[in-house]
């Protein structure tokens, strides 16, 4: 329809107001895709107990998790154990089957073979979070402004590289880290009285903070990413796995559910 989706933008490519506006219907749209896939989740169950083990960042533990959980607990006899995200998906323990799904952030955060399937949960955006009294100027970060405060860096996995300085490194800048936290629930307690930084994804703030934290929009063209879910081939012939599978969906659309309507109950 010749309408510009996205526009070139300081290196990058950022959403014109028609993306924007479009966007949350794309992920309805998504969403239902997601369901047609993997079909009817009321269709399947699992009759005996069976322990899954889910290699996943601590993102998906404050997030999906909480609603996952409330779905296992009322329809099947089922526990989860949540191995920590390191560097990279854990490829040999998911052809094993030692390891039952794989949740990683996206698009091509990380290496995935030919032989894994790939299904996006949820999106989600970075925010810049500050103490109350000390937010950016006009509500918006600028680079400039940002890679001039300290930043506090939550490290819940072992990574070499990040979203947000590799986007920094692109655009010729840096920022100064003061201070790495091992977890989101420590380093936003750690800018509680300063002027520091602290970059969070959209839906952790929400989870996690206080009447002390203010979220700032991010410098213009800031990226996004996913959230998705890889297994193997041969999990997609395990009933078990595909009834693992389906919650997972279920939870994810649950998260995303609410998420529309605390965006519409704002902006109302």
């Amino acid at each position: 329809m010749n309408d510009d989706l996205f526009v070139p933008e300081r290196g990058t490519m950022a959403p014109t107001a028609k993306a924007d506006a479009i966007y949350p219907s794309i992920i309805q749209i998504i969403e239902k895709i997601n369901l047609c896939y993997s079909g009817d989740p009321s269709h399947r169950e699992i009759t005996e107990f069976r322990l899954f083990h889910i290699q996943a960042p601590e993102y998906f533990e404050i997030v999906i998790l909480p609603r996952l959980l409330k779905i296992v607990n009322n329809n099947s006899p089922a526990s989860v154990n949540i191995i920590k995200f390191e560097n990279e998906i854990l490829t040999r323990e998911l052809e094993s089957g030692e390891v039952d799904l794989a949740i990683c952030f996206g698009p091509k955060f990380h290496r995935k073979t030919l032989s894994h399937r790939c299904q996006t949960l949820a999106q989600d955006e970075l925010v810049c979070v500050t103490d109350k009294d000390h937010p950016a100027e006009n509500g918006s970060f600028t680079l400039e402004e940002f890679v001039n405060r300290k930043h506090i860096y939550p490290t819940p996995w072992t990574t070499n590289t990040n979203m947000v300085d590799g986007w920094l490194l692109r655009n010729g800048q840096s920022r100064d880290i003061i201070a790495k936290a091992n977890t989101y629930y420590s380093a936003i307690g750690l800018i509680k009285n300063t002027n520091y930084v602290l970059t969070l994804p959209r839906r952790v703030f929400d989870t996690l903070a206080t009447s002390s934290h203010v979220a700032s929009a991010p410098p213009i063209g800031f990226p996004r990413f996913t959230l998705d879910m890889v297994w193997t081939e041969s999990a997609s012939r395990d009933a078990g796995n595909c009834w693992l599978r389906d919650q997972v969906l279920l939870a994810a659309a649950m998260l995303n559910r609410e998420s529309k309507l605390s965006t519409t109950s704002a902006t109302v």
